[in-house]
């Protein structure tokens, strides 16, 4: 297989950060909230791990973020809140 570049540009930079936990809940698609995935009708469970938000995976169906198609839609992402757990120390 060959491949043809009509154009090549030079990356001069890349620039990584962190974001803070409120900026990633203002960015998420969805709040995650159980592992489940399917219900016992085979529809994606709302804020499960397959929720219509984060995008579609079934031919016919829109994503319910953008609208889109499987072939058009990306996919989004989604946050699960952390759990706060106090551990004793063992010593």
């Amino acid at each position: 297989m060959s491949y043809t570049f009509s154009r090549t540009k030079l990356i001069e930079k890349i620039k990584f950060g962190l974001l803070s936990p409120n900026e990633i809940r203002k960015m998420s698609a969805a709040r995650i909230i159980t592992a489940d995935t399917y219900d016992e009708d085979g529809l994606p469970i709302p804020s499960g791990l397959m929720d219509q938000r984060l995008g579609t995976i079934e031919p016919g169906q829109r994503c319910q973020t953008c609208g889109n198609l499987v072939s058009n839609c990306m996919g989004h992402f989604g946050h699960i809140d952390g759990i706060l757990v106090s551990i004793p120390n063992q010593r």
